[in-house]
């Protein structure tokens, strides 16, 4: 089987310069999901990578593919922001490498030199909140940095595509035909004369949406953090998949390589 590390990988935001036709701003590949983020919205693209690569590892060594007969099921969701704006974007930490995109049979469309980031700020996704996406052990990782004197309250969100969702030891589960993803329990905090303090912070349902409930009281006065985290890796991992096969070198000090590439494109159905 090939050797290959999520460790080699390098996660990164990459910006929509028209070399995607879709209407996204940003996409991001991870273990197990594709994300495109459309501005008060993002939507989620999933699949299960173990299945994945036990097919790819059959295909390579001729073996039966009959037992694999789901290997291109998805789920497709969306998580929607009720009431936000449309916000800027602040990429932070750009790679060092550079990223080229041939995708388009038109050559108007390609796009080259672009960079991925590893952290995405949403300016002002609602007033006095901004919304910062990062990559924490291969997941999706979001802050939300609440200004003083802010209305916490406005900060809701809904989920479409989704077939279930509860919140179970303070965090939301979601069920997809996959399986089960997780919004783990939110932590909060405050920095107080230099000092981190914890604010306790729970989800709560409001009839469809979703949002936060502070059971003790804090300082209204200070910037407050929020800190939830998407895990997919319940049941899935993986972004555009190549699993190498051969290599042989060629002239002027390049190489080539063969074997399967698996990609995604951007699903038009949510809840498959």
């Amino acid at each position: 089987m090939p050797i290959f590390s999520w460790a080699q990988v390098a996660f990164g935001f990459i910006e929509n310069k028209g070399q995607w036709e879709q209407d996204y701003d940003f996409r991001l590949e991870l273990p197990g999901a594709i994300v495109y983020l459309e501005g008060s919205s993002v939507l989620f693209d999933t699949w299960d990578q173990a299945l994945q690569g036990a097919y790819y590892h059959h295909a390579k060594f001729g073996e039966d593919l009959s037992l694999f007969p789901s290997l291109q099921q998805r789920h497709a969701y969306r998580q929607k922001f009720i009431g936000a704006t449309k916000p800027s974007y602040i990429p932070g930490n750009a790679s060092q490498e550079h990223y080229n995109f041939f995708v388009n049979p038109n050559p108007e469309k390609w796009v080259s030199e672009l960079k991925k980031y590893q952290f995405l700020t949403l300016k002002d996704l609602y007033a006095g909140v901004d919304l910062v996406y990062t990559i924490q052990n291969f997941q999706l990782k979001y802050d939300l940095h609440v200004a003083p004197n802010t209305d916490i309250s406005k900060i809701r969100w809904e989920y479409d595509g989704i077939e279930k969702i509860s919140i179970r030891d303070g965090a939301i589960m979601l069920k997809t035909a996959l399986g089960e993803i997780q919004e783990a329990k939110p932590i909060a905090w405050q920095y107080v004369n230099g000092e981190r303090v914890n604010v306790p912070v729970e989800y709560k349902k409001f009839g469809k949406e979703l949002g936060y409930f502070f059971p003790e009281s804090y300082r209204k006065d200070l910037e407050l953090i929020i800190d939830p985290l998407m895990i997919f890796t319940t049941y899935v991992g993986s972004v555009s998949d190549s699993w190498g096969y051969t290599a042989t070198p060629g002239g002027g000090g390049t190489g080539y390589s063969g074997g399967i590439v698996f990609g995604s494109n951007y699903p038009t159905t949510l809840g498959a």
